[in-house]
C-alpha cells in the first residue's frame, strides 16, 4: 500500500497466520524502514499497532493518521452478492 500523510509518503506491506504476524514501512524520502516480525496468538496485532505509533511519533515526528471506523455495513449496493461463507471450497 502506498499512503501519504502529513507530508510523509509510506510503502507498506503486512499480514498475518497462525501465531505469526508480519509488517514492513518503507518512508523512502527519509531513507527509513521498520520491519515487524513476530510469533504471537493473541499480542501480535496490538505490538505491531504499538510499533506503527512510535514510527510516526518518534521516527517520523508527525501525528499518526486517524484510524478509519467500521461503517456498520457492506460498502456499496453490489456489495452484498460478495458476502457469505465460501463455497465450494474442498475441505482439508
Amino acid at each position: 500500500m502506498i499512503t501519504d500523510h502529513a507530508g510523509q509518503r509510506v510503502l507498506s506491506h503486512g499480514g498475518s497466520t497462525v501465531g505469526q504476524v508480519a509488517y514492513l514501512w518503507v518512508c523512502p524520502d527519509r531513507d527509513l524502514a521498520v520491519a515487524v516480525c513476530a510469533n504471537s496468538l493473541a499480542s501480535g496485532g496490538a505490538f505491531t499497532d504499538r510499533v506503527e505509533q512510535w514510527r510516526w511519533t518518534e521516527l517520523l515526528q508527525v501525528d499518526p493518521p486517524r484510524l478509519l471506523e467500521p461503517t456498520g455495513g457492506l460498502a456499496g449496493p453490489g456489495a452484498r452478492r460478495w458476502a457469505g461463507p465460501a463455497t465450494g471450497v474442498p475441505a482439508p
